[in-house]
């Protein structure tokens, strides 16, 4: 069994059912490559939180980053360069809880927090914050909730090339609204963009097309929304051909590369 931890453009993390084995792999290229040493990170975790995988946007490098929490409860990050098996330490995380809506973008793996988005810079090395927008703050300090209990109301994503939330304020029935950042981290740039009004459905953006509609994400399915007529349809994905051949190419587990 494997398990999806992170990706980033065509690189991907996955973890395998033996728990301490990581493998990271390249779906352009055709590489596989297990992360080394990771003894050195598991015996000093007392419970692991996740692994995000991310691209140095100078180097082209690809980076690792493991967050555990240690035998002090604290919130631990280390971080691998892959192809030279060495774990650093870039100190204490900010983040406590890893929801799965997390997402790439300008060399940065983001994650929602208590009351802002975290980010993690690949390049930098570096952890910093993403303000919320105000309309957020405000509707969550209205119903006396912490942003934390409210965030899990919302969606990360992107959107447009953009960082994006989507979520709910108030009662469901009101819709789902878009928030699109359109200068990456600048709180005053936060645009409520879009509301989708869709009988109760939880929808996620993907992309918008031509003539204003959006593809959405609910669930397992995809689905295209007008916001002119508050209309969605399912879109049915068909193979073209009877026969569909799948290789895969298995690279050596001690590979070295410096851009994976």
């Amino acid at each position: 069994m494997w398990y999806l931890m992170s990706l980033c453009n065509e690189v991907v993390c996955f973890q395998s059912d033996a728990w301490d084995d990581y493998f990271i792999v390249n779906f352009f290229s055709g590489q596989l490559v297990k992360l080394q040493n990771m003894h050195q990170v598991v015996s000093e975790s007392l419970y692991e939180l996740g692994c995000e995988v991310g691209c140095c946007p100078v180097s082209g490098q690809f980076k690792v980053l493991f967050l555990f929490r240690d035998d002090t409860n604290k919130t631990m990050a280390k971080i691998q360069t892959l192809g030279n098996g060495e774990w650093r330490s870039v100190g204490n995380a900010p983040v406590s809880v890893l929801y799965e809506d997390n997402c790439f973008l300008n060399g940065s793996s983001h994650w929602r927090g208590d009351n802002c988005v975290w980010s993690f810079h690949f390049g930098k090395e570096e952890f910093s914050q993403i303000p919320l927008p105000d309309d957020i703050i405000s509707a969550a300090h209205k119903k006396k909730k912490q942003l934390n209990a409210f965030g899990t109301c919302l969606c990360l994503g992107i959107f447009d090339s953009c960082l994006c939330l989507s979520g709910f304020i108030g009662s469901v029935s009101v819709g789902v609204h878009i928030w699109v950042m359109k200068e990456y981290g600048v709180k005053e740039s936060w645009v409520k963009q879009i509301a989708v009004v869709n009988d109760n459905i939880w929808s996620v953006p993907v992309v918008q097309l031509d003539k204003g509609k959006l593809l959405v994400t609910y669930g397992h399915g995809l689905y295209l929304y007008d916001p002119r007529t508050k209309l969605s349809k399912r879109v049915k994905l068909e193979r073209n051909e009877p026969d569909c051949c799948f290789s895969t190419v298995v690279a050596s587990g001690d590979a070295k590369f410096l851009r994976f």
